[in-house]
Formats: C-alpha cells, structure tokens, sequence
C-alpha cells in the first residue's frame, strides 16, 4: 500500500503493492549483472485498481532485458525487450501485445461507453526524448469496438530519420499519411509557432521577441483518408469522406509560414460541406491573411457558397464573410467586421471590441439594409449599440 502517486506527485497515480526479488552478481573490476523476478500485486491508476503484473528479467550494467505481463479481467498486455542505457543515446528493443482493453472501465476513455482497444507494436529506436529519437514505431492489427460498431486500422507506421542538421519524419497508415522535412525540434516548436502568430494580436497570443535559438524550418505533406468509421465511433465533430490534403512550410528564423487545406467532401458541425479550401499565410509580412471557401448543403439539399476572408494586424481582425444561396428565394451578401482587442490598464482583463461594417443583405428576395454598429465583449458583460437590420417594410434593432 505505498502512495507512489504522493511521492511522484502524479493524481492520477495512488497505491502501489508490489513484491521483487533481485539477485546481483558484482565481479571484481566487472559490471553488476543479475535477475529481478516478481510481481505488482495491485496498482491504483486513474480510479482502477490493476492486478497481478508480473515482472522479470536480467540486468547487465546498464542493460535491461526484461519481460512484463498483466492478466486483467479489462486489460491483457505482454510487453517484451530491450533498453540498453549504456550508450550515450539510450537505445529500446521493444515488442508489445495489448488484447480486450476496457477503455470505459479502466477510465482511460469515459466517452466511449463498452469500448475494446486491442493492437500488437514493435518499437525500435534510440533517444531519451522526441528531438533525438530516431528510429521506427509501428503499431499492427488496430481493432477498436464499441457495441456492434468496430474499426480496423491494418498498421500505423512512424518514422523518424536524421541526416546532418536535417530530419524526416515519415507517417503511413490506413488514415493518415505524410511526412514533415528540415530541421525542427518538438520542444522549442510550439514556442516558435507562438512567437510568429503574437506579432499580429499579441494580446492575444504573447509571444517572445527574442530571436529563436532553435531553428525550425521544414516543410509538410499529409493527406487524411475516409474517416466516417472512426469520426463514429469517437464521435468526432468531423468526418472526411474523401481524401483530404494539407501542406505548407515554416521558418522560424524568417517567421514565415504558409498552409493550404483542400476537403472536396467533409461533414462538420452536422453541415455537408464540399469544395473547402482553407490557405493561411503571412506572405505580407505586416499581417496575417487566411480564406476559407466552400459549398455548405442545407438540409433541403439547397447548396450555399460561402466565403471568409480575414486578416490580422496591430491586434485587430479583420473579417468579411459572403454568402450565396443558389435557392429560390435570393440569399446574398457580405458581412465584414473589424475587431480590435485590448487590456483593461488596472485589471488587464481582455476587452474586444467588435465593428460592424454597413452594407446590404439580401434575404429571402428583400434588400435589407445593415447599419453599422458596435458590440463590446469584456469580461462577463456584453453590450451591442445601434444593430439595426432595415428594409422597405420596416427594421429589426438591438
């Protein structure tokens, strides 16, 4: 009953009760080698208590060549191989074999009620964390259920490879395949990535202005295969039905990045939507500019063109957004809005403050005029002056 999770200072992680015996064997001038050989009786993780992990192996200086094995009513797992710490970049040899795993009842997944994860993986590489890790990882015979529903993914493939000061990281699988080339590091990628995007709403996003000392310059390439199975199953918000491309570059040290999404048919938001190109860049360095464009289906099969287009500057984002309708009735029009954001001096609470341009909407066959207007949003209070939406007949106001 030893409270790892308070020495480890890990929630999710509580009681442990475990039984080991180690035999050592120190030569004189030799390496210490030997055997342990036992059992964790129960392990508290996540609210579940596991039982009857049994452990063995032999140890050589450094090396562990080792077997686990955890016969549980909701999770069958056999994990063998190798880790070997006495090289300078630790190397692992590692085979895995997971059968019936109760996603629901061991809390790993409380979404997905009566759900099984079974796979078998093979790890091979050295490293000791993601910016030096090199070698391959594929994961065998994917099979996820849940009540008369299943999908099968036949392998998941990651490869990563250095050459020089360049490296290639390569995925292939049933769904996702495509590769991120250059130079890049896990752990300084998401600061850069911040530190580009605070130039144009650094209220918003603080960045650094130091320049990086990492440089992080690649190009990627993946395209998504038909995902209605597994959007399903996890009940994701979108579904792809055809396959789907995304591309672009980044260059931390230029801060310049370009992406361009094409989705010819993709459900999102319970919306049928055809056609999407979505393309993000900041090839004008003074802003950020992105456009997104498809053909949105109403449920009575009527198609509707939209279009937005936005670009952000000086912590303001402008907006326009078209629309239209190809129904009977004429829907058409723009709606653009200017948005600036910024700190209370005393609180340094977040104000927006939105500005809606004028213009004229055409809804149901009638000209309806917008007139500009104003909406404040700060903290929990929001206030909107002289929306008004006008016709012949007369107008709608807030």
């Amino acid at each position: 009953n030893f409270r790892l999770g308070r020495l480890l200072d890990n929630k999710d992680l509580d009681q442990v009760t475990l039984g080991l015996t180690v035999k050592i064997d120190k030569p004189y001038n030799g390496q210490s080698k030997g055997s342990i050989d036992g059992a964790i009786y129960d392990l508290d993780y996540k609210g579940y208590k596991y039982k009857n992990i049994k452990l063995n192996g032999t140890y050589e200086g450094k090396k562990l060549d080792g077997v686990l094995s955890l016969a549980d009513p909701n999770i069958q797992l056999d994990v063998k191989g190798l880790v070997d710490l006495s090289q300078k970049i630790p190397v692992l040899d590692l085979y895995a074999k997971a059968d019936h795993i109760q996603l629901d009842k061991l809390n790993l997944y409380n979404k997905q009620n009566l759900s099984t994860l079974s796979f078998s993986m093979r790890a091979n590489f050295s490293g000791n964390n993601l910016d030096n890790a090199i070698g391959t990882l594929d994961i065998d015979s994917i099979t996820l259920s849940k009540q008369d529903n299943s999908l099968f993914i036949k392998k998941l493939s990651v490869e990563s490879s250095k050459k020089s000061t360049s490296r290639l990281l390569r995925i292939h699988s049933d769904l996702l395949n495509g590769e991120v080339a250059g130079q890049f590091s896990f752990s300084s990628l998401g600061q850069s990535i911040t530190n580009t995007l605070g130039k144009y709403i650094p209220t918003l996003i603080a960045g650094n202005s130091s320049r990086p000392k990492q440089n992080d310059s690649f190009t990627f390439n993946f395209v998504i295969g038909n995902t209605d199975k597994i959007s399903s199953l996890l009940q994701l918000p979108v579904a792809i039905h055809n396959d789907a491309k995304i591309f672009g570059y980044y260059d931390n040290q230029r801060e310049q990045f370009g992406l361009e999404g094409y989705f010819p048919a993709i459900t999102a938001g319970g919306q049928n939507i055809q056609s999407g190109i979505i393309t993000c860049n900041n090839s004008q360095k003074s802003r950020l500019a992105a456009n997104l464009n498809g053909v949105v289906f109403a449920k009575n099969g009527v198609a509707n063109n939209i279009g937005v287009n936005l670009w952000a500057a000086n912590d303001s984002i402008h907006t326009n957004v078209s629309f239209d309708s190809e129904n009977k009735q004429k829907f058409q029009g723009t709606l653009a809005t200017l948005t600036r954001f910024k700190r209370e001096v005393s609180t340094n609470k977040l104000q927006t403050l939105i500005e809606v341009v004028p213009g004229n909407l055409i809804l149901n066959d009638s000209i309806w005029n917008l007139h500009g207007s104003d909406v404040k949003i700060a903290s929990v209070v929001i206030s909107i002056n002289n929306f008004v939406l006008q016709n012949r007949s007369g107008s709608q106001s807030l």
